[in-house]
C-alpha cells in the first residue's frame, strides 16, 4: 500500500511530534517520509534543543522510556544532521525558540 504513495508528497508538517522521539525513532519516521516525498519535498519538524523543562528529557541516543510516553529527547544540531545524513535529507535551516525550548528544523529531500 506505501509503494503506491511513494513520491507524492509535497511537504510534511510534524509539529510537537519529534520532541517524543529518541534518534532512532526519528530516523526510521524520516526514512518513510523521504520515501514518500517527491524530490525537493519539505519536512517541518521541531525537536527539544535543551533539557530542563521541568518535564522528563533525555538525550536524543537514549532508549524510549517505556513507562513515560509523554518524555521529551532533545537534540543537538549535531544529532539533527547525523539524522539528516543517515536518511539522505539535507537540513535546510534551523531555528532555535528559547521561548518554547524548541529547535525548528527544515530538512529537504
Amino acid at each position: 500500500a506505501l509503494a503506491a504513495e511513494a513520491g507524492r508528497y509535497d511537504v510534511m508538517v510534524a509539529r510537537e511530534f519529534f520532541i517524543h522521539q529518541n534518534r532512532e525513532t526519528a530516523r526510521t519516521v524520516l526514512r518513510l517520509a523521504k520515501y514518500l516525498l517527491r524530490a525537493g519535498g519539505a519536512i517541518y519538524a521541531d525537536f527539544y534543543y535543551q533539557t530542563g523543562d521541568g518535564g522528563v528529557t533525555y538525550d536524543a541516543t537514549d532508549s524510549i522510556d517505556t513507562h513515560n510516553s509523554s518524555a521529551g529527547f532533545h537534540f543537538t544540531l549535531l544529532d539533527v544532521n547525523l539524522l539528516a545524513k543517515e536518511t539522505g535529507l539535507m537540513v535546510e535551516s534551523e531555528v532555535i525558540e528559547h521561548k518554547e525550548m524548541r529547535r525548528f528544523v527544515t530538512f529537504r529531500a
